[in-house]
């Protein structure tokens, strides 16, 4: 209870910091979503929807270019308010489709496109990672075909960026910084059925990884 009193100060002074503190914060934030190390990270439901509640309005008041990205993190944290302490399946799976669906105003290229920052990116894609690491087997399949399709469009994300010596190896980066480093937590995971999806994860990682330079993507 006290973090999230924490947070409920924090998010009241958020419309009065400067930008330069708003981008920490962001990222500070975003990193709560994911997983830590081999485990899911922090599991408490409340303090996660706590942390995606922040995120919105730091987009609301100083990131505008984050609030689609911000709204996805929410949707993936969201609470079951008839139950106690339950994740609503529902809208979670929801959140998770739509990322996957190419032409949707919520996919990856579309969330892409609206910030135009591949980092910007980084509260729904450590919550999916999070969410391979929950109980709830469609839930959990349902992040990794969401990463999935994450690994496969980062090519086609590269081809957006219109500088071509940044789109040369930008994806690359992305992947190598953000994705493949969970990916390889999530592989030396306890728990069979997440290792097993981690696994699966890093297979598509390295079909798509194969032809580049890089010798960091697994």
């Amino acid at each position: 209870r006290d973090r999230i009193n924490i947070l409920d100060i924090l998010e009241s002074i958020i419309p009065n910091i400067q930008i330069n503190t708003a981008t920490l914060l962001f990222d500070t934030l975003s990193k709560l979503l994911g997983p830590f190390k081999t485990g899911p990270g922090c599991s408490d439901l409340s303090l996660r929807a706590k942390v995606a509640s922040s995120l919105c309005t730091l987009s609301k008041y100083h990131l505008p270019q984050t609030q689609v990205v911000c709204q996805v993190a929410r949707g993936l944290c969201s609470v079951n308010t008839k139950t106690i302490e339950e994740m609503d399946a529902e809208t979670i799976l929801t959140a998770l489709k739509g990322l996957s669906t190419h032409k949707g105003q919520k996919s990856w290229i579309a969330l892409f496109k609206g910030t135009n920052s591949r980092n910007n990116l980084l509260p729904v894609v450590r919550a999916c990672f999070h969410l391979i690491h929950v109980e709830d087997g469609v839930i959990a399949r349902g992040a990794f075909y969401a990463l999935k399709d994450l690994v496969q469009e980062a090519p086609k994300i590269g081809d957006i960026v219109h500088d071509e010596k940044a789109a040369s190896s930008s994806w690359e980066k992305f992947l190598e910084q953000h994705v493949v480093p969970a990916i390889r937590c999530g592989i030396a995971c306890k728990v069979a059925a997440a290792r097993r999806l981690f696994i699966l994860l890093a297979a598509e990682a390295c079909k798509v990884c194969k032809e580049t330079e890089s010798p960091y993507l697994l």
